[in-house]
């Protein structure tokens, strides 16, 4: 995994995501991130390292390539700020999300390009590796919506022989949440992938970074 993958999704994705509201100020090291007083978010967590522990400079960057925020990578702890408001360009309405499932206000906006949201390391010029948050069952990343919103309800699509069922119980708060992507459960003899949404941080947790 080269990337915090698809933290920003299509819709269509981006639902099939488990998601975990985290707008606890301080609490950036063991839950990837916390809201501060003025409603940015920090991202303040120590790194499991391969080899790089000191960058000139860290940017989280999105799509085309643009820059949101800079941030900082010393001796192994990396720290970067994201504003406390995304720009009206990248958001769009959540809409209906499929039969079963509950959007408390569909015209929540939320960011559904399906370009990744990166955080690079940078040292003399040049792009170092990159950083992604994780857990033995999926990855997850910070992810932005512009009012309180909950999401509830039963998904169920096909693909091929098989039955994608997602189960959801979520609650993103206005501003910056962690999202979580867990892992497809398989049943080969019924033919089913599951995923079951909650707003509790997995163990495990934890960023790491991928060096170039």
């Amino acid at each position: 995994m080269k990337k915090i993958k698809n933290v920003f999704l299509l819709a269509a994705m981006a639902v099939s995501a488990g998601f975990v509201g985290c707008n606890n100020e301080d609490d950036g090291e063991s839950a990837g991130g916390g809201s501060k007083a003025d409603g940015s978010f920090e991202i303040k967590a120590t790194v499991s390292t391969e080899g790089v522990t000191t960058a000139d400079s860290v940017t989280l960057e999105i799509e085309r390539g643009e820059v949101l925020a800079k941030g900082t990578y010393v001796n192994g702890v990396l720290t970067i700020t994201l504003p406390a408001t995304l720009d009206s360009k990248y958001l769009s309405p959540i809409g209906n999300l499929g039969e079963g499932v509950t959007v408390s206000d569909p015209q929540t906006k939320w960011y559904e390009d399906d370009d990744d949201a990166i955080i690079y390391a940078w040292k003399n010029g040049t792009k170092v590796g990159d950083f992604e948050y994780g857990y033995e069952a999926g990855t997850a990343g910070p992810f932005y919506v512009d009012k309180d919103v909950t999401i509830t309800g039963t998904s169920t699509n096909t693909s091929g022989d098989w039955t994608l069922i997602t189960n959801y119980s979520v609650s993103l708060k206005k501003g910056w949440n962690i999202v979580v992507f867990p892992d497809w459960s398989e049943n080969a003899t019924a033919k089913t992938n599951t995923r079951t949404k909650t707003t509790t941080i997995p163990q495990g947790l934890k960023w790491s970074f991928d060096p170039d």
